[in-house]
């Protein structure tokens, strides 16, 4: 398996289903995760599984992928809890995917 330590990544929809294969994944690398969802209840839970199970660092942030503000909130935190962050990994609709881009490269200029 792949070394992610000190990695930071941020998966939508990160507290269930695909979302929370990925969190698990990525957890088990090493990686440090920022999952967001549209729940709390759901991330928290999520956070603490991760947390328990592999001693993965968790920022959860309650978010809307359909919501351009609620994206942008996302890669604030990450940004000030992490400093940066490394790879994103959407599990949401494709059209989304566009205004990530966007605003990543806004992040990176």
């Amino acid at each position: 398996m792949i070394s992610l330590k000190d990695k930071v990544v941020i998966i939508t929809g990160g507290g269930r289903g695909i979302g929370f294969g990925l969190s698990t994944a990525f957890a088990k690398a090493g990686a440090k995760l920022v999952i967001t969802g549209r729940t709390e209840a759901t991330l928290l839970s999520a956070k603490e599984k991760l947390e328990a199970a592999h001693g993965a660092e968790v920022l959860c942030v309650t978010a809307d992928g359909a919501d351009e503000a609620a994206i942008q909130n996302v890669i604030d935190k990450t940004v000030e809890k992490f400093e940066a962050y490394t790879e994103e990994y959407e599990n949401y609709v494709a059209a989304q995917k566009t205004l990530l881009a966007e605003l990543q490269q806004k992040m990176n200029s």
